[in-house]
C-alpha cells in the first residue's frame, strides 16, 4: 500500500492533467496507470518495476513489461485470437507481434514461434517480455510483411496469426493453403484500406477450402477479428 503522508497534492494534481499524464490517461486507458505515473515523480513506489523503470503485469501466468501505448494488447490479445486452439508441437507464426501479448502465451503451447514486426520499439519491448517470461522458443524477426519476409520462408505452418494495420490486404488468400488456423484482425479504417480489402476474396476461399470459424465486427464495421480452421 503506498505511503501518501508527504505527498505534494498540488504537484500530483499538476502532473495528471500535463500533457505526459493526459497522453498516458488517453494511449493506456487506465485512470491507475496514469495515477501511479504521477505518484512515481514525487518518488512514491507504486509497484515493483522489475528494476527496469516499467510495471510488470502478470496476465494467465504470463508477465509484461507494459507500456502505455501497449498496455491494452496484453489483454486483448487472449479476447481476439483463440490461443487455446493452439497445439503442442504447433508452428505458429504471429505478424505484426508487437511487444509479445500473443506471441508468448503462444510459446506456452507451441513448439515454435515466429514474432514479426518492422517496429523496433516494440520488438525492444517483446525482447524484454521473452526474459521477463524465460521463453526460449520464440524467434524475432524485424522485417516489413510481405515485402521482405513471406510465408513460405518457414516451412509448414500450423496455426497463422495477422495483425498488421492493413498490410493483410497484400495477401493472397492462396498463401493460406496448408494451414490449419488462420486468426487475424482485419482493418476498415482508413479509405485506403476499404479501397484495398481483400475480406471477400478470402471469405470466399476459406468457404470453397473447408475453413470453419467466427467472425467478429466491431459495430461501426473499421475492423473485424476473425478465426477459420480446418481439420487436417
Amino acid at each position: 500500500m503506498t505511503e501518501l503522508r508527504g505527498l505534494k497534492w498540488g504537484q500530483l494534481c499538476k502532473d495528471l492533467l500535463s500533457k505526459e499524464g493526459l497522453d498516458i490517461l488517453s494511449r493506456g486507458h487506465s485512470l491507475q496507470w496514469c495515477l501511479s505515473e504521477g505518484l512515481k515523480k514525487q518518488n512514491f513506489v507504486v509497484i515493483n518495476s522489475g528494476g527496469v523503470g516499467g510495471f510488470i503485469i502478470e496476465f494467465h501466468g504470463v508477465r509484461f513489461y507494459a507500456h502505455p501505448q501497449h498496455y491494452q494488447h496484453i489483454f486483448s490479445a487472449w479476447r481476439d485470437y483463440p490461443l487455446g486452439k493452439i497445439r503442442e508441437g504447433d508452428v505458429v507464426v504471429d505478424i505484426g507481434c508487437n511487444i509479445g501479448a500473443f506471441a508468448i502465451p503462444a510459446s506456452l503451447y507451441a513448439k515454435r514461434v515466429y514474432a514479426i514486426d518492422n517496429d523496433g520499439e516494440a520488438l525492444r519491448g517483446l525482447g524484454g517480455n521473452i526474459k521477463l517470461n524465460n521463453r526460449n522458443s520464440i524467434e524475432v524477426i524485424e522485417a516489413e510483411f510481405p515485402k521482405e519476409i513471406g510465408l513460405a520462408e518457414f516451412g509448414k505452418v500450423d496455426y497463422l496469426k495477422i495483425d498488421c494495420e492493413g498490410c493483410e490486404w497484400l495477401m493472397n488468400p492462396e498463401w493460406f493453403e496448408g494451414i490449419r488456423l488462420i486468426t487475424g484482425e482485419c482493418h476498415f479504417e482508413t479509405k485506403e484500406q476499404r479501397k484495398r480489402s481483400r475480406w471477400n476474396d478470402w471469405e470466399n476461399w476459406f468457404g470453397q477450402n473447408g475453413y470453419e470459424g467466427e467472425v467478429t465486427r466491431s459495430g461501426k464495421g473499421r475492423w473485424l477479428h476473425f478465426w477459420m480452421e480446418r481439420e487436417q
